[in-house]
């Protein structure tokens, strides 16, 4: 009952702090080469597109997320056919664990190019 009668302030509060971790994905992703945001519609769950990096599986896309990004997220495959080369991840979490996050999948982006590169 609490949550219907005070929980107004709360809920703002909360999907301004989303609104911000949307922003803040958005910006980084956008300076990461080969990745792209699907505007998310209402959730804070949002679609990476890594299409561009060419990865040659679904199973070596997830390896390179968990292997060298560090990160555990929903393959995209896991929605269709038309979910290949996607990931989904969820941004409800504090800001300084998105931004770590970031940074790692920065990294593993740069150091995948440079391998490919030798």
């Amino acid at each position: 009952i609490a949550a219907y009668n005070g929980g107004e302030t709360w809920l703002d509060a909360l999907l301004d702090y989303l609104r911000g971790n949307v922003a803040l994905m958005r910006h980084r992703i956008s300076h990461i080469y080969g990745i792209s945001l699907i505007e998310p519609e209402g959730t804070f769950m949002v679609w990476l597109d890594f299409r561009e990096l060419r990865f040659g599986s679904n199973e070596e896309l997830t390896e390179f997320l968990w292997q060298s990004a560090k990160w555990v997220p929903t393959r995209g495959e896991s929605f269709g056919e038309s979910g290949e080369q996607f990931a989904r991840i969820n941004i409800a979490c504090p800001r300084s664990r998105l931004e770590a996050a970031l940074n790692q999948l920065e990294e593993a982006v740069a150091k995948l190019f440079e391998k490919r590169s030798v």
